[in-house]
C-alpha cells in the first residue's frame, strides 16, 4: 500500500487530525473507518456530512490547508462539481468522502462499510 510521504506510522495522527479540524469547523458524521486488507486501494475510508453546500465548498480550501499544512499530495480529487453534493478526495493511503445529508442519505454510503471497524478519533 502507498504510504502518504513514506511514515506509515503517522498515517492514525494525520486521520485524527483531519477528522478534528472538520469537528471544529462543525461538519458532522465524521467517520473515519479502518479498511485495510479489505479494499484494494486505500487503508481508510472517511466519511463526512457538510451542513449546506456552502459548507461542501469550503471543505476545498480547509482541504487545502490542511495538505499544506501536513505536506500532503492527492492522488485524485474525485467529483468536484459543488451541485452534485458529494466531493471525494483521494490520497491513496485514505479515501475521503464529503457528502451533504440529503447525498449521504441518498447513496447510503454508511451501510457500505457496516462491516468495517469504524474508528473512534476522539479516543486516538
Amino acid at each position: 500500500m502507498t504510504v502518504i510521504n513514506d511514515k506509515e506510522s503517522n498515517v492514525k495522527e494525520i486521520i485524527i487530525a483531519l477528522c478534528r479540524e472538520f469537528d471544529n469547523l462543525k461538519y458532522e458524521n465524521i467517520f473515519p473507518y479502518n479498511v485495510q486488507d479489505k479494499i484494494y486501494y486505500t487503508d481508510y475510508v472517511i466519511l463526512i456530512t457538510a451542513n449546506s453546500t456552502t459548507q461542501l465548498e469550503s471543505s476545498l480550501s480547509v482541504l487545502k490547508d490542511f495538505e499544506k499544512k501536513h505536506s500532503l499530495s492527492k492522488k485524485v480529487i474525485g467529483k468536484k462539481n459543488i451541485e452534485s453534493g458529494w466531493i471525494i478526495y483521494d490520497y491513496s493511503i485514505f479515501v475521503l468522502h464529503v457528502f451533504t445529508q440529503e447525498k449521504r442519505e441518498y447513496y447510503k454510503f454508511d451501510d457500505l462499510f457496516i462491516e468495517y471497524e469504524k474508528l473512534d478519533y476522539h479516543k486516538w
